[in-house]
């Protein structure tokens, strides 16, 4: 199966001070939380793209589309996010790239700067064989989910805690109900609050895998040293 029949759905916000990135804010003020939070999106689409499968940005409603264009480049499909929380924003993705004829499909947020692009690929090389892959984050939900067209189980979109530590525990349990087979990945860690900025931050400095390589986020660690991380 090839790359038409993937496709990589990426949901980012425009980084505006104030409105993205609000629990760094407190620490860092929110004009160095939305510098930041631009780099993220930026080093992690850059990873996503060296994959060679599409990717569909998936934009909160701020700003225009042409906005999110002359920001991240023309290259990319652009689509809003709509639903009224995460969950059916996320399903409402998906349902899209089903429409679309992709098969297998990757959702991935832009707060995850050091996720590899080995990660996605193995990701899409699951889901031949699976229903759904995940790679967890160590807060207790998830920074990569995918779905094949036929193994989307719409529950474990509706009426779920986001943004609680539960969020992995529970998806499986919805899976395991409806006997969707799956794939766990390792860990990719997301970034929304000062302490886990510093676990990046250490894990690069003390770290010797691929995963903690400054090289896998360049732009966030460039700034990072411009303020002395």
């Amino acid at each position: 199966m090839g790359t038409d029949a993937c496709e990589i759905l990426f949901f980012v916000k425009l980084p505006l001070a104030g409105k993205v990135k609000t629990r760094l804010a407190r620490d860092l003020g929110a004009g160095r939380a939305a510098k930041l939070y631009e780099a993220f999106a930026e080093d992690q689409l850059a990873t996503l793209t060296s994959t060679g499968i599409p990717v569909r940005v998936c934009c909160v409603p701020m700003g225009t589309l042409a906005d999110y264009e002359m920001w991240l480049g023309n290259q990319y499909s652009f689509e809003w996010q709509l639903g009224f929380d995460l969950g059916a924003r996320m399903l409402a993705a998906f349902d899209g790239a089903f429409r679309r004829g992709r098969k297998r499909v990757v959702l991935t947020g832009s707060d995850a700067p050091m996720m590899q692009r080995e990660t996605v690929l193995e990701a899409f090389d699951a889901l031949q064989h699976r229903d759904a892959v995940f790679s967890p984050s160590p807060d207790g939900g998830y920074s990569l989910a995918g779905y094949r067209a036929s193994g989307l189980v719409r529950d474990v979109f509706l009426e779920m805690p986001w943004s609680t530590s539960g969020v992995f525990e529970e998806t499986c349990r919805r899976l395991n109900e409806h006997d969707a087979s799956y794939a766990v990945l390792q860990e990719t860690p997301d970034v929304d609050t000062l302490q886990e900025l510093g676990r990046l931050v250490q894990s690069a400095v003390f770290g010797n895998s691929p995963m903690t390589s400054r090289d896998n986020a360049p732009r966030s660690f460039s700034l990072l040293e411009h303020w002395g991380f």
